[in-house]
């Protein structure tokens, strides 16, 4: 799952949330434990990506 967070600065970010349910041994929900992962990188190179294609469909 994907957000937008802002930084103490007033600055975005984009992370990556993934989490999930541990239960014990009878099955029973203990807790969810989870990863949030700074993409912001990612997501900049994603949309220069999407640039460089616009600019070569419009050229061809």
């Amino acid at each position: 799952m994907h957000h937008i967070a802002r930084r103490k600065m007033a600055s975005f970010f984009y992370t990556e949330r993934t989490s999930t349910m541990v239960k014990n041994e009878a099955g029973k929900p203990i807790r969810i434990e989870g990863i949030i992962r700074d993409i912001t990188e990612r997501k900049r190179q994603e949309e220069e990506w999407q640039r460089e294609i616009e600019e070569f469909k419009k050229k061809h």
